[in-house]
This record gives C-alpha cells, sequence and structure tokens, in this order.
C-alpha cells in the first residue's frame, strides 16, 4: 500500500507552507553545511566553494556555492542552481513541499549559526532523512 504525502509527513503537509517560514529556511539553513553533512567534499575558491556536480559526469569542479547568497549553481553541463530546498529537492527526489518539512525539521541543527561539528549535522541529518524514508 502507498502512502500519501499527507500520511507520511502528517497534517502540516497539507497545509500551506508560509512565505515567512520558506524565507527563514532559504536564509537560516547553510547550503555549505548541508552539503557537507551530505558528505560531499568542497574546496575553497575566493568567497564561494567548488565541487564536482553531482548531477551528470563531472571530472572538473563546475558546481558552484555561493554561502553570501545561500545559492548554488552548476556551470557545467546541467546547468542547475537554486537554494537550499532545489539542492533537497534534486538530491532526495521529493516535492518542494516535502523538501521545505524535511528541513524545517532539521533548522536546528543546520542553521548557519549552528556551532556543531559537520560530522554532528551529518549524523542528524542522516537520521532525520533516514527515519523519513522509512516511514
Amino acid at each position: 500500500m502507498v502512502l500519501g504525502i499527507d500520511k507520511v509527513l502528517g497534517d502540516s503537509a497539507m497545509a500551506r507552507l508560509s512565505d515567512e517560514l520558506i524565507g527563514r529556511i532559504k536564509h537560516e539553513v547553510s547550503l555549505v553545511r548541508l552539503v557537507e553533512a551530505k558528505g560531499f567534499t568542497l574546496k575553497p575558491h575566493g568567497k564561494d566553494y567548488v565541487m564536482c556536480c553531482p548531477f551528470h559526469q563531472d571530472d572538473t569542479a563546475s558546481l558552484v556555492i555561493t554561502p553570501s547568497k545561500n545559492l548554488w549553481h552548476c556551470m557545467g553541463a546541467c546547468q542547475e542552481g537554486g537554494s537550499v530546498v532545489d539542492w533537497v529537492m534534486k538530491t532526495e527526489g521529493v516535492s518542494f513541499k516535502h523538501a521545505i518539512e524535511l528541513l524545517k525539521n532539521d533548522l536546528p541543527h543546520l542553521a548557519a549559526e549552528s556551532n556543531e561539528s559537520p560530522k554532528v549535522v551529518k549524523k542528524k541529518y542522516k537520521a532525520e532523512i533516514t527515519a523519513h524514508l522509512s516511514l
């Protein structure tokens, strides 16, 4: 039996997401910490970070993360890009609402001002994703 998104995420998934919540998540969840928590290695490149794009065959670091804007963009073949929400949607294969719910649940652990080490953040993020996927 396949459960609907409302059963997986609870009643909050069916409610309209406020623009304030979406903006807060896009601003407060550090894309750099999120990407590192997923196990990707970032290399400093001036004020930005670069890595090989995980969305296509990439031999050079074509994906750029700009921490000051909290955005990412692939300068290579796929030309994908966006915010932390877009990153979660693309890497996890989930809808916009599901991505917001995942990030909302992790906000205390992944907020830009968090003092937790990347290892602790990675462990908590993996546990949260595993919990959501096993429902």
